[in-house]
């Protein structure tokens, strides 16, 4: 019997499946978990979008991991499954200047869409069958027209400059919301002569509260997403500088180009 193994969880689940490819490209039997697929929302909840590797690839699969999450962005490289040229030019991002970039119809960008996905995926329709094809970015979610408007070139580090990574904050409305519905039913099998749907209803919306009090910072670094406690400079898993921080795992590929080019504006002057 082959027995999966959970070796990476993710907030987000377009990046388990970037990792997913990853290791198939290398040989290594992987696959994605869901537990909550229904709702994005309550991933982090339920602990995350799980990738998971067969027991006996498991040392494998944890050195690919790790290689990626310590070392820079192969900015030169071109992503086997992007457009990668437009009239014998490679097309980047203006914004992260990566090339992961396509001539599409572009919906709502998934950052507005985790709470309420089933309506804006049927407010998104329209726009996926008839809207106007422009330049996407599948990183950063930036769209504009014109495909030189991206630089020839990414801006590099120099050499032995950490890689620059942020803050990136998750409440906990979703984990508050399950706990407090458990607690709520509880309540009801112990309280006979009391409505338990009620106070199931009453416990959800009282752990939906209090769960989006709750704030947990974590590591932006699409490979990484390590805890970061207070104060905390350098991320101790995937030794990033902790340099900002942004407001959705997209936001951090344009986060990092603007940190590149300005140590490089730095260096010049």
């Amino acid at each position: 019997m082959r027995a999966f193994v959970t070796v990476r969880k993710y907030l987000d689940a377009t990046e388990a499946e970037l990792a997913r490819a990853h290791l198939d490209a290398n040989g290594i039997e992987a696959r994605v978990s869901e537990p909550t697929g229904f709702n994005p929302m309550l991933n982090l909840a339920a602990g995350g979008v799980r990738l998971e590797v067969l027991s006996l690839q498991v040392e494998q699969a944890e050195k690919l991991l790790q290689e990626v999450a310590t070392t820079h962005i192969d900015l030169g490289d071109a992503e086997d499954d992007a457009e990668p040229r437009k009239g014998g030019q490679t097309v980047r991002c203006p914004r992260c200047e990566l090339e992961y970039c396509f001539h599409e119809r572009v919906g709502i960008p998934r950052r507005f869409g985790s709470a309420l996905s089933p309506l804006v995926a049927v407010v998104s329709l329209p726009f996926m069958l008839f809207g106007p094809k422009r330049w996407h970015c599948r990183k950063c979610e930036h769209v504009w027209d014109d495909p030189a408007e991206g630089p020839k070139k990414p801006t590099r580090l120099a050499p032995g400059e950490p890689e620059p990574v942020f803050r990136i904050s998750r409440a906990a409305r979703g984990r508050g919301l399950m706990l407090g519905a458990v607690a709520g039913f509880l309540a009801g099998v112990a309280l006979d002569d009391q409505p338990t749907a009620l106070l199931m209803l009453v416990g959800a919306l009282f752990g939906y509260f209090i769960g989006g009090m709750l704030r947990v910072d974590y590591c932006s670094g699409p490979t990484c997403r390590a805890p970061l406690p207070g104060g905390r400079k350098t991320c101790t898993a995937c030794k990033g500088a902790v340099v900002g921080r942004v407001d959705s795992a997209a936001e951090h590929y344009a986060a990092a180009a603007d940190f590149r080019r300005e140590m490089a504006a730095c260096h010049a002057r």
